[in-house]
């Protein structure tokens, strides 16, 4: 019923859209910008509706009531990047050493990418992008496929509200054996660290139709714990959230009491000690040319984890834009890895990024380098690129100019070392002739020619 109502919702606003699109001629892209906004109200309303059915997303760590509603990009650092994680790691996109920390860098950006693409006919197509690639960023259509993904993996916890209602009228005493009802959890476990908070799903459904008030408390907690309601009418359902003090793996009892009937489920939680964040540096770049350069940098402490991997971010702007390959480390050390394809004579940035086992991220300072300018000579015949036909027994001038070189050299009809700018006569010629220049620096060398054609004796 739900999703034919937003399913006849979404064409009735979408015939909306085309008859206002043929009445103001409106152009394509501004008709695709009004279809991903539709469906991203669309995707929030059935997150919305949803919440009201009591059901909570499958995916771990993403609480109850999230929805998805801010743009997200690379740099950005909240929960909502955690979320996204989270969603990525499921969809089998994130990278497998990558740890959920909310940091949106070139690894998410990366996965961002994957899963538009993996989505590219619900995504890519209504954005107006490429038909076959990611832009990495989290825009409107994507917010709307992490909605609808929320809404498809939903379990039920229970059909009624997790907060106390007021009190129905009560079920007759139940004959000895005849009340009973299920306790259960989700997650079952889970894994944070000191400092950190979690939650906890718990749904009380009566499986002999009887209402009674259920009582919820819980033992062996890690820190301080709270209901969202400790108290509320089967068929019902409250969150359990924890805050992590101690570490130490805690087997948690889950108790609900009703009509004096003791239900009780466990819930593992491992607390791992506070993470240390990894300390790297990046070092200048070296052997640069033209279109490549070798850029290095030093791993000088994993942070007490026992693996770590290392890589490189650099782009010709301060917001980089690129990394290199995962480097796996087992302790301090330098590294370096040789970039291609590079633009001559353009500035790139970079800097040193690393992942710890434990989930420990560091980024070294930015340092920047400038790749060489390509050689070039550029040599002419009586001012003429060529070739040139001149008189029998008449000669020629020859002259040439040429930047980023340190020397030339003559070969073909002419030869010797030649200065990098200048002019020489060929002198009488009754034969064609072609001159070749070819002038070098540590860059590299570039050659030019050109041909003096002969008229035949008169």
């Amino acid at each position: 019923m739900t999703k034919k109502f937003f399913k006849s919702l979404f064409l009735a606003l979408l015939i909306i859209l085309v008859a206002k699109t043929a009445s103001a001629q409106i152009d394509i892209k501004s008709l695709l910008e009004q279809i991903v906004s539709l469906k991203a109200e669309i995707a929030k309303l059935q997150v919305l509706l949803m919440q009201t059915q009591n059901k909570v997303p499958s995916y771990a760590n993403i609480p109850a009531r999230f929805v998805f509603e801010k743009e997200l990009k690379y740099g950005d650092q909240n929960d909502d990047v955690k979320y996204l994680q989270a969603i990525l790691k499921a969809e089998g996109v994130f990278c497998p050493q990558c740890r959920i920390t909310g940091y949106y860098g070139a690894w998410t950006q990366k996965a961002v990418k994957a899963f538009q693409e993996k989505y590219k006919t619900e995504i890519l197509v209504f954005s107006g992008a490429s038909a076959s690639q990611g832009s990495g960023a989290v825009e409107k259509a994507t917010l709307a496929k992490l909605n609808l993904l929320l809404v498809a993996t939903a379990k039920s916890l229970a059909a009624a509200s997790p907060l106390p209602s007021p009190s129905p009228s009560p079920s007759p005493s139940p004959s000895p054996g005849a009340f009973n009802f299920d306790l259960s959890v989700s997650p079952l476990s889970n894994s944070v660290a000191v400092g950190s908070q979690t939650t906890v799903n718990i749904s009380a459904v009566s499986n002999t139709g009887h209402s009674y008030p259920v009582t919820f408390s819980v033992s062996n907690a890690p820190g301080q714990t709270s209901f969202s309601s400790s108290t509320c009418y089967l068929n019902c359902s409250t969150v359990l959230s924890i805050s992590a003090s101690s570490a130490g793996t805690y087997s948690m009892t889950i108790t609900g009491l009703a009509y004096n009937l003791t239900k009780t489920a466990t819930f593992s939680l491992t607390v791992s000690s506070p993470i240390l964040p990894p300390q790297s540096s990046t070092a200048d770049a070296n052997n640069i040319q033209i279109t490549q350069a070798q850029l290095n940098g030093s791993l000088t402490s994993l942070g007490g984890a026992s693996l770590g991997w290392v890589w490189f971010e650099w782009g010709p702007t301060t917001g980089l834009g690129n990394a290199t390959t995962w480097q796996e480390k087992s302790g301090a050390t330098s590294f370096s890895e040789t970039i291609t394809n590079l633009s001559p004579a353009t500035t790139y940035h970079f800097r040193v990024g690393v992942h710890t086992s434990l989930g420990g991220d560091n980024y070294g300072q930015k340092l920047s380098f400038s790749t060489l300018a390509a050689p070039a000579i550029d040599l002419k015949a009586n001012g003429s690129d060529g070739p040139i036909t001149i008189s029998y027994n008449s000669s020629a001038n020859l002259s040439w100019a040429s930047t980023n070189v340190t020397s030339c050299t003559a070969s073909g009809d002419w030869s010797g070392t030649k200065s990098t700018i200048g002019a020489e006569n060929t002198g009488n010629l009754t034969s064609s002739k072609t001159y070749t220049l070819t002038c070098s620096s540590t860059a590299g060398q570039a050659t030019d020619s050109v041909t003096v054609n002969v008229s035949p004796q008169p």
